[in-house]
């Protein structure tokens, strides 16, 4: 039997064994990839109180005009820069020289500096 021919039933019968166990490899795959945590940071409460309160120390300027707004610490702002960035998030104060704003969005913290913001737009008022 070494000799034989493969028959056209014998080609097709391996290439179905080749589609389920390649089926099946790719669903473990995925089931253990499922299984994996994801890359999450997660931080406790006291850890974002602690930046939070550093934030404060560094911007401690809680109220300052922007082209003719009014803009006051714990506001909800929408920031435009020159560079067509925009981000959303809560007003945490001007530094003392007046030159960076900071704003606390969802996931991040952001320093940005007045020089390159293009428009600062009030979402709701506190």
């Amino acid at each position: 039997m070494l000799g034989a021919a493969l028959t056209f039933e014998d080609i097709i019968f391996a290439a179905m064994w080749a589609f389920i166990i390649t089926t099946l490899i790719r669903g473990i795959s995925r089931l253990i990839k499922a299984g994996k945590p994801s890359a999450k940071l997660a931080y406790s409460p006291s850890e974002i109180s602690d930046v939070l309160k550093r934030c404060y120390a560094m911007f401690p300027k809680d109220i300052f005009i922007f082209k003719g707004l009014t803009v006051k610490r714990g506001m909800s702002i929408r920031v435009t820069t020159f560079k067509k960035s925009v981000f959303e998030g809560k007003l945490v104060g001007l530094s003392k020289d007046d030159i960076v704003i900071c704003v606390v969005t969802h996931d991040h913290v952001i320093a940005q500096g007045l020089d390159e913001v293009e428009e600062i737009s009030i979402i709701e008022q506190v």
